[in-house]
């Protein structure tokens, strides 16, 4: 199982890793832009991300609620939240490590809308919905150490698979992730 777990984490974390160094391409060739604006009637949540903590993510919010992700830290962050099944006693310890495999086994269910990825100092394109009330975890998975240009730095272009990496790019892939250093919370969407 530990293996099992370990290469689902592997899987995720460097589809991760590549959305982000791409990301940083395109957003080095652009102004940073701000997130779009929201709905008059929405509620917003911007949630913080730094080295390796969020901010401004309450323990409950209601129904309807947007989030938006600044990253103030000096690494890629994301703000991934994901639906804890209903029936799940799980702690966020557990889900921590547990890692992807929650995220497989159906204790945990991603939001559509996918992470909310932001380089260092720039805001995440995008929001994410909170419709339906319950428990929910607010992760990132993102290795510890991805920093702008690392992987440019370590010759993977960003068109690479993973698998394709050289060793010392998938050597960033065996760092802790940045939920397993404290950046992941539970909260409660409430009706």
């Amino acid at each position: 199982m530990a293996v099992r777990r370990q290469l689902a984490l592997m899987a995720l974390v460097a589809t991760s890793a590549t959305l982000l160094w791409a990301a940083s391409t395109v957003a080095q060739s652009e102004a940073p832009s701000a997130s779009p604006p929201l709905p008059d009637d929405a509620d917003a949540v911007v949630v913080v991300g730094v080295e390796y903590a969020f901010a401004g993510l309450p323990e409950e919010v209601s129904a309807g609620t947007q989030l938006q992700f600044d990253n103030e830290g000096a690494e890629f962050h994301e703000l991934a939240v994901a639906r804890i099944d209903d029936g799940s006693t799980a702690t966020l310890e557990d889900l921590v490590e547990l890692g992807t495999a929650a995220f497989t086994d159906g204790t945990v269910e991603m939001l559509p809308e996918g992470p909310l990825v932001a380089n260092p100092e720039d805001t995440a394109a995008g929001t994410l919905s909170l419709l339906a009330p319950g428990r929910y975890l607010a992760t990132c998975l993102v290795p510890q150490g991805m920093v702008p240009d690392i992987l440019a730095g370590l010759g993977v272009p960003p068109d690479m698979a993973p698998a394709d990496w050289p060793p010392e790019a998938q050597a960033i892939l065996d760092n802790p992730t940045h939920a397993e250093l404290g950046m992941a919370q539970l909260f409660t969407v409430s009706p």
